[in-house]
């Protein structure tokens, strides 16, 4: 399902590719709303509605890009807009309420495409689209997460920042960033089905370089986040939600396995960014609608319809 590259691990996919994508079954008390269904979710057969769970405030958060869970607060997400958006980020709870805004100094709005979260307590801001490939270098940014239930009044600088450029001068466009095993990567879109994940690799104070890892078979990835556990990899795509399991995350590169993919109806918008909460996947439009997938869902081939 890849095309070999010298230097490359491979990705082992085994696609479970289903009919259509999301929202979600009752579990978890307040953090996983009910979901319409047109069968028991238990049956696989039965196709399930593609409805989002909830919503964000619109006039608060008009344009959504990226979505990371906090690893600091329960029940929170980060969220931010892209191009031509303020230079903040957005917590809301699991039901789309605004809990706060921070500003960010000295990282501006470029073009914002994803946000993701370590261990350490520390969010980083992915300046890296570059839809119509004008920009020679991109940027990363790393904050000290804030306290989104008594947020900063003053705008906050970021710790870090890191510049980086794409190998051989290529012409890309990247909206996916995540962090696994103690190192960033980015996933660049090439051609319509060519996409290359990249480990970053500080060479010098504030400079970053792009090794290649892997390259997925998937068309347009635009987000990405890795379980809290480390042991799966969520990438949106092009009309899909894709999850592997992670087998070797380190120096001597990626290695993915066991592909499954819920492809989902786009007649009411694309999924813009997705990250983890606990075991499910929360994945989020441009317009804020948010939806939540099991990990039964991946498992069982479930089939999602339009509303």
């Amino acid at each position: 399902m890849m095309r070999a590259r010298s230097g490359l691990i491979p990705i082992v996919v085994a696609f479970a590719f289903l009919a259509t994508a999301t929202a979600f079954g009752q579990s978890k008390g307040d953090s996983t709303p009910p979901t319409g269904t047109t069968g028991p979710a238990s049956d696989p057969a039965s196709p399930r509605k593609w409805i989002p769970y909830a919503k964000a405030d619109n006039k608060r958060l008009p344009e959504t890009s990226g979505i990371v869970a906090s690893r600091k607060y329960p029940g929170v997400l980060w969220t931010h807009g892209d191009s031509g958006n303020d230079p903040k980020l957005i917590a809301i709870d699991v039901h789309g309420n605004v809990l706060a805004e921070v500003y960010i100094s000295g990282a501006p709005n470029t073009d914002w495409e994803d946000i993701c979260a370590d261990d350490q307590g520390n969010l980083y801001i992915g300046d890296i689209g570059n839809n119509h490939a004008m920009f020679p270098a991109r940027y990363i940014y790393c904050i000290t997460e804030p306290d989104p239930h008594n947020p900063p009044i003053e705008p906050i600088a970021p710790t870090k920042r890191w510049r980086f450029k794409y190998p051989n001068k290529e012409r890309f466009d990247c909206e996916a960033l995540f962090w696994a095993d103690q190192s960033l990567y980015v996933i660049a879109n090439l051609k319509p089905m060519e996409a290359i994940v990249y480990r970053l690799s500080e060479i010098r104070d504030g400079q970053m370089e792009l090794v290649p890892v892997a390259e997925p078979h998937l068309p347009f990835p635009n987000g990405a986040d890795v379980s809290p556990d480390g042991k799966q990899l969520v990438i949106s795509s092009y009309g899909a939600i894709n999850v592997f399991d992670i087998e070797v995350a380190n120096d001597k590169g990626l290695v993915l396995t066991h592909g499954r993919s819920i492809r989902y109806p786009m007649k009411k918008g694309a999924i813009e960014s997705v990250c983890f909460l606990d075991d499910d996947v929360v994945a989020m439009s441009e317009r804020g609608k948010l939806y939540r997938l099991q990990p039964q869902d991946f498992e069982s081939q479930v089939r999602f319809v339009s509303p």
